[in-house]
């Protein structure tokens, strides 16, 4: 928005025994990293198409941020949607806006030496397909990652130090590779215990 905040909207079909919906947020695109920033949003159980929106006033610091919306029925069961991806920059007094990477690339991942999670970043120029594969110093495929992005931007990507059956991996090197469309790279990593 102009006041440099982020607003959502959602819209609903129809709703019926809903008793309203959460807004939750974090700065990874893991669910479990997210927590609520709102009271219930309450639903208005109509018929008709309803729009609602959130306005996200309490960002400082600019980023990468993941929303999901969550419903909750009467009876309690619940529901997420997303993550929707925002780029969170402070305007300058030039105006400008938040930037739009001008190449696809692999970033860093950070911490690196880790223990037990690190962040991989990456951005794209183009909306796409990203794809990320971490490698054991023997070469084998130990997890994989699979993202489709709408826009062009900055992203991440949270690793927990475990291979794709959940069993944690010994200290060591470790290789991760990107790919999306015709761009490929690899960086080291290391986890130490």
């Amino acid at each position: 928005t102009a006041e440099n905040y982020v607003q959502l909207t959602w819209t609903s079909q129809s709703e019926s025994n809903l008793l309203g919906y959460n807004v939750l947020r974090s700065n990874t695109d893991e669910l479990e990293t997210a927590i609520s920033i709102c009271p219930m949003i309450t639903a208005t159980n109509s018929s008709e198409v309803q729009t609602y929106k959130y306005l996200d006033t309490e960002l400082v610091d600019e980023g990468v941020y993941y929303y999901w919306l969550q419903n909750v029925d009467m009876d309690g069961t619940t529901g997420y949607h997303g993550p929707a991806s925002v780029i969170f920059s402070i305007t300058g007094e030039d105006g400008g806006s938040p930037s739009i990477p001008k190449v696809t690339k692999l970033g860093n991942s950070f911490p690196n030496p880790f223990n037990p999670n690190t962040t991989i970043r990456y951005q794209l120029e183009n909306p796409g397909n990203v794809k990320i594969d971490i490698y054991n110093q023997r070469g084998q495929m130990v997890r994989s990652f699979e993202r489709s992005h709408d826009a062009a931007g900055h992203y991440q990507i949270s690793w927990d130090g475990r291979d794709s059956s959940g069993k944690a991996l010994a200290s060591g090197v470790y290789l991760y590779r990107m790919t999306s469309g015709s761009y490929s790279a690899t960086k080291k990593m290391v986890l130490k215990k």
